[in-house]
C-alpha cells in the first residue's frame, strides 16, 4: 500500500502543471499607465445557466444558456484617483443618471489579456506578449473601498466587468 502511495505522489510530483502566469491588461480608452494599478485578475472563461425539473423524487438540471464572461481586476489607486475617475467617466457614458441606459455602442470598450513571457535570451530583460483574449466590455461592480487608519500598502478595490456579445 506504501509503495502505491509513493507511486502516486511521485507521479504528481511530476507532472508539468499550467504556471502562473504574468499578464498584461489593456482597456481602450484607459490611462496608459492602468497595468501598474492592476494587482490581479480572475475570469470566468465558461459559465452555463441551468434549469432544474423536478420528476418524482428527482432533480434533473439542463444547461439552457450559455454565460457572458465575468472578469474581475483588482486595482491600486493613485492619491489623486486617476483609477476611481476613469471609472466614474466610464460609468456615465451607461447610465444618464435619470434612470436612462445608453446603447452599448456609446459605452463599449475592448479590454485585452496579453501574457507576458521572457524571451529567454540569456542576460536579455526583453519580454514577449502574446494575445491571449480579447473582449468587448464594460464594468458593472465598482467593490467596496476599505480605509483605514493603520500604516499599510496601497488602497485596492475590486471593479467587475462584464462581456458583451451581440
Amino acid at each position: 500500500m506504501a509503495s502505491v502511495l509513493r507511486s502516486i505522489q511521485s507521479k504528481a510530483l511530476a507532472k508539468k502543471y499550467r504556471p502562473n502566469k504574468k499578464f498584461k491588461l489593456e482597456i481602450d480608452g484607459a490611462p496608459g499607465d492602468l497595468d501598474y494599478y492592476v494587482v490581479d485578475m480572475s475570469h470566468t472563461p465558461i459559465e452555463s445557466a441551468t434549469t432544474e425539473i423536478t420528476y418524482g423524487f428527482k432533480k434533473m438540471t439542463f444547461p439552457d444558456q450559455s454565460q457572458p464572461v465575468e472578469l474581475t481586476v483588482t486595482f491600486r489607486d493613485s492619491d489623486d484617483e486617476k483609477i476611481t475617475d476613469w471609472l466614474k467617466d466610464w460609468h456615465s457614458k451607461i447610465d444618464n443618471g435619470d434612470g436612462t441606459m445608453n446603447p452599448p455602442s456609446r459605452f463599449l470598450k475592448k479590454g485585452k489579456r496579453y501574457i507576458v513571457e521572457d524571451a529567454g535570451s540569456c542576460g536579455s530583460s526583453s519580454y514577449v506578449e502574446t494575445l491571449k483574449d480579447e473582449w468587448m466590455m464594460f464594468p458593472f461592480r465598482v467593490g467596496e473601498k476599505t480605509e483605514t487608519r493603520e500604516e499599510g500598502g496601497p488602497l485596492t478595490f475590486p471593479v467587475s466587468f462584464m462581456t458583451f456579445r451581440s
